[in-house]
């Protein structure tokens, strides 16, 4: 038992894909940010050439402002329709009369291949209350494609209501993701909506898990190892150890193993593809297998089902990690799950 993690840890290492954000970090010539009232405004400016080739007159743009020590951010929508590209693909204008009405807080931005960026918002995107803000971060994306810049190092004013910075070197990354559900595909992200993991894929804690005629998911929100347990109406058992049954179920995502490679968005996924799962009762079960660092000692966790389109959810609490649990359902030694759900297709 006490391998388990070693092992799944050496998988994901071999295994391991890149994330499909692309980070451009980018050199910040200024950044002037003022909140008086209703009266808002940022100026963002950052000089570089831009090597990388990228349709916002087709894909739009999304602008995200964060105070990375705060975690305080916001994603604002720059849609196609504003914008405009010249003949040779090069020079993208964005323009919105109407700001900060209309579809969007940005009045102009100006994205150049030889020379870089210039955006001007009729909104802070953050707050600017605090006695100091150290640094802002912005990013410009075109779709996975984010550019960016750190101001924290050159700081004219720093005070409520009012940020101004200067000169601020190309940060190492792009930080300060908004996390999932931003409307960007960051870090190790792999989807925002459906759409974007193909057939018979769902989009789960922005991750891509499969999809079918019956799914079952766990989804929980700390560093904790909890496992899904699946019991098919012959009566074998899916769960880390088991990952594939001989009815055609499969789990496909496993997440904390261990307490190794831990997320603070994991979740776990048993599926049988389209046209593939058997008639009889199936038992949902789930076993708080370890107490990780960082993790609740009485982790809330969501299971979902789906049975030929039909999506039900339930929510529980596990209490009692136990790491010696192998099967929930005919093991010959009892173990600490929770009896989720069961149901009859």
């Amino acid at each position: 038992m006490m391998m388990r993690g070693v092992v799944v840890m050496a998988v994901a290492l071999l295994c391991a894909v890149p994330a499909r954000a692309q980070d451009r970090p980018l050199p910040g010539k200024k950044l002037a940010m003022m909140s008086r009232g209703a009266r808002q405004m940022t100026v963002f400016i950052a000089k570089a050439r831009l090597d990388t080739q990228f349709q916002p007159e087709v894909t739009g743009a999304k602008l995200r402002i964060v105070n990375p020590t705060s975690g305080e951010s916001r994603v604002v929508d720059l849609p196609a329709s504003g914008w405009s590209a010249n003949a040779h693909g090069t020079v993208f204008k964005f323009k919105n009369p109407s700001a900060p009405g209309g579809s969007s807080p940005v009045k102009a931005a100006l994205v150049k291949h030889k020379s870089g960026i210039t955006v001007i918002a009729k909104t802070t995107g953050i707050t600017l209350d605090e006695p100091t803000q150290g640094s802002v971060g912005l990013v410009l994306a075109f779709g996975a494609l984010h550019y960016c810049a750190l101001f924290g190092g050159e700081v004219v004013q720093d005070e409520p209501g009012k940020f101004v910075a200067k000169k601020a070197p190309a940060p190492a990354a792009c930080s300060g993701s908004v996390g999932c559900g931003s409307g960007l595909i960051d870090g190790d992200e792999q989807c925002e909506e459906d759409a974007d993991c193909g057939v018979q894929k769902q989009c789960l804690q922005c991750q891509c898990v499969g999809a079918g005629d019956v799914g079952v998911s766990l989804l929980w929100s700390d560093t904790n190892d909890l496992d899904l347990h699946v019991i098919d109406p012959s009566g074998e058992e899916i769960t880390w150890f088991n990952r594939t049954s001989v009815s055609g179920g499969m789990l496909d995502v496993d997440a904390n193993p261990g307490c190794f490679t831990p997320t603070t968005m994991p979740l776990e996924n048993v599926f049988w593809p389209v046209g593939g799962a058997p008639h009889g009762t199936y038992v949902v079960r789930v076993n708080f297998y370890a107490l990780c660092p960082g993790g609740a000692a009485a982790p809330a966790f969501t299971v979902r089902t789906v049975v030929d389109h039909a999506l039900t959810t339930f929510d529980g609490t596990a209490t009692t990690p136990d790491r010696p649990c192998d099967d929930c359902g005919t093991g010959d030694s009892p173990c600490a799950c929770v009896d989720v759900t069961s149901f009859t297709r």
